[in-house]
């Protein structure tokens, strides 16, 4: 009998030791799993702050690389021994991009070396710089063209001047809007408007629609101009008509290409076929100035990101062919390109709506037709810390001082003050 009781107790012990084992050892998986999570996440920061670290290096390179075109220099043949960087090796340097480009331009990389900028860190230890991560951007590029335009209208500013600096003005023939993208629907949800008994009103204030309605003005001129051309259009039996100015409010809603009807005879809306709105239909930039025509809001059709049919980073997309400027004949679009431009506006003021404006030499705007945007670089950095990499993209205005456009002129701050004369530009 003791025997056996000793022998009971003896399996009592080495399966608590068991099981008091295994809790432990689960406790520190756990514990290690935080720990290493705790690590990469703190790694990923890092590398990201690295990245940016480069990005706010490469505004500083475009700044020296303006200063020096508008100095009047231009680019070096080939790259010198001296230990100072010269104006017109800055420029050769964003002639010719690579990743250390922003290195060399700063003079953080030496001449004729391919290397990472090392980023000096803060240490609460003894208030000493060490740079424990070894954080360091790896690769920053600038690119002086893209293919298109982009930018955001926050909440409550309701309009955004964009100034279509592009490659071949004379050859742009239509422009893309594309609005409302995926990370602005992970902020505020979808919704789309739905079209009922063929009928569709403009949603209250306090309803206002995910994606927003988004009007987009045209502004443009011939080389040599008059101020009243601004107002007039001309409206001809050909392809294009010509008007210098014209203003399209685009509808979003849920209704598939295969579904589309025009509903011209209603004051409410035009809805056009695969999203397009060329020279010809009821509503466009040239019948906008007309007072005769009906300018209707124009349905487009918008939905998921990615899905069949639809953009891949936004909800909304809309090609509008452009007219031809006052004053030009028939096969020649010359155009100021001081003066071309649109104005993007979401007239209920919400939610965050970030776009993007493609111009291109077709009547409906294909990718492979797209001019490169002058105004706007585009830099591509890379960040890291140990051994962890995080890359970042981000747009730069590149307006050249005579280039600058005033965003308002006036302003009422309320009602017991009289009306002020406020300019301020874009990107200051």
């Amino acid at each position: 009998m003791k025997k056996r009781t000793g022998a009971a107790s003896f399996y009592i012990v080495a399966i608590s030791t068991l099981l008091f084992t295994i809790i432990a050892m689960s406790f520190a998986a756990v514990v290690i799993s935080e720990l290493s999570r705790t690590v990469n996440s703190d790694l990923s920061q890092s590398a990201y702050d690295s990245a940016l670290a480069g990005i706010e290096d490469a505004k500083i390179a475009i700044t020296n690389y303006q200063r020096c075109l508008d100095q009047g220099y231009s680019a070096a043949s080939s790259i010198s021994l001296a230990s100072t960087v010269s104006c017109e090796e800055i420029i050769y340097y964003m002639e010719h991009p690579d990743c250390d480009m922003v290195g060399h331009i700063l003079n953080r990389i030496p001449k004729g070396e391919q290397t990472e900028v090392l980023v000096q860190e803060t240490s609460t230890i003894s208030g000493n710089s060490t740079n424990d991560m070894e954080q360091a951007y790896t690769c920053v590029k600038i690119s002086k063209k893209n293919p298109d335009y982009r930018g955001t209208i926050p909440a409550g500013e309701i309009s955004r001047l964009v100034p279509l600096r592009v490659s071949n003005a004379d050859g742009a023939k239509s422009i893309r809007i594309k609005w409302y993208s995926s990370e602005n629907r992970k902020q505020s949800g979808l919704n789309l408007n739905t079209l009922t008994n063929g009928y569709l009103g403009f949603p209250k204030a306090n309803a206002a629609s995910d994606p927003p309605i988004m009007s987009v003005q045209l502004i443009q001129t011939a080389q040599d101009f008059t101020l009243d051309e601004l107002s007039v259009s001309h409206i001809t039996s050909g392809v294009y008509g010509t008007s210098d100015s014209g203003l399209i409010t685009l509808v979003p809603t849920n209704i598939k290409s295969d579904q589309h009807i025009r509903k011209t005879a209603q004051n409410y809306l035009d809805v056009t076929s695969n999203n397009s709105i060329m020279s010809g239909d009821a509503t466009n930039f040239v019948t906008a100035n007309s007072k005769v025509a009906k300018n209707l809001p124009v349905l487009v059709n918008c939905g998921e990101p990615g899905a069949t049919g639809q953009d891949a980073e936004f909800s909304c997309s809309v090609s509008i062919q452009i007219p031809r400027p006052v004053s030009t004949s028939s096969g020649d679009d010359t155009r100021n390109p001081n003066t071309f431009m649109l104005v993007l506006s979401i007239p209920y003021g919400q939610p965050d709506t970030d776009f993007a404006v493609e111009v291109c030499t077709d009547t409906n705007c294909q990718t492979a037709n797209r001019l490169s945007f002058l105004n706007q670089l585009n830099v591509d950095s890379t960040g890291r810390a140990n051994d962890l990499y995080r890359r970042v993209e981000a747009r730069v205005e590149n307006i050249a001082d005579d280039a600058i456009i005033p965003r308002f002129a006036m302003q009422l701050t309320n009602e017991d003050t009289s009306l002020e004369k406020l300019v301020t530009y874009p990107g200051l």
